[in-house]
């Protein structure tokens, strides 16, 4: 997995370009308030690692838009 972000420090903008494997994937969700589930994405790298995480919602945005596109479709052998 790759990782490409773009932060401003003052008035130039850094880029920054980090990845490693996905080590896990973590489902929180609160009983008593629905609306803060949340998806972590865990990943670690060799001289980097992080944490994506993203609310329910924008995990359901995700899945729809990339089962559009055929990408998670089975590959037939």
């Amino acid at each position: 997995m790759e990782i490409r972000t773009k932060k401003l420090r003052g008035k130039t903008t850094v880029k920054m370009l980090t990845g490693g494997r996905v080590d896990q994937v973590r489902i929180h969700s609160d009983m008593y308030d629905a609306d803060s589930d949340k998806v972590s994405i865990c990943f670690r790298g060799r001289i980097s690692s992080g944490i994506i995480q993203m609310t329910k919602e924008e995990a359901s945005d995700l899945y729809r838009t990339l089962g559009k596109t055929g990408f998670l479709k089975a590959k037939k052998d």
